[in-house]
């Protein structure tokens, strides 16, 4: 391994153990039980997930006013899909 490579690792090292600021983790909270919305904002707070876009929120609104039997037809139409070609077969075979 080259000298600088060397150091490269050694410097990855020494930042991987230095103490980070501990964040507060659901299971610091002993044995109370996050209901799933408690966990939700905590993970948000966190950074750990994002509000989702517009046009989902929209889908989301979309789909819920939806009848059950509209619903369900969806679902059979995505689970009776016709087999075809999987994406990365047409990938490669652009490629060529």
């Amino acid at each position: 391994m080259a000298t600088q490579e060397i150091g490269q690792v050694t410097t990855l090292e020494q930042q991987a153990s230095r103490p980070k600021s501990r964040m507060r983790s659901p299971s610091d909270r002993g044995n109370d039980v996050m209901t799933h919305q408690q966990l939700t904002e905590w993970m948000r707070r966190q950074g750990l997930i994002a509000d989702p876009p517009p046009e989902f929120l929209a889908f989301g609104e979309a789909w819920g006013t939806l009848s059950d039997t509209e619903k369900n037809q969806i679902l059979w139409e995505l689970d009776h899909l016709p087999p075809g070609p999987m994406a990365s077969d047409i990938v490669a075979e652009q490629r060529r």
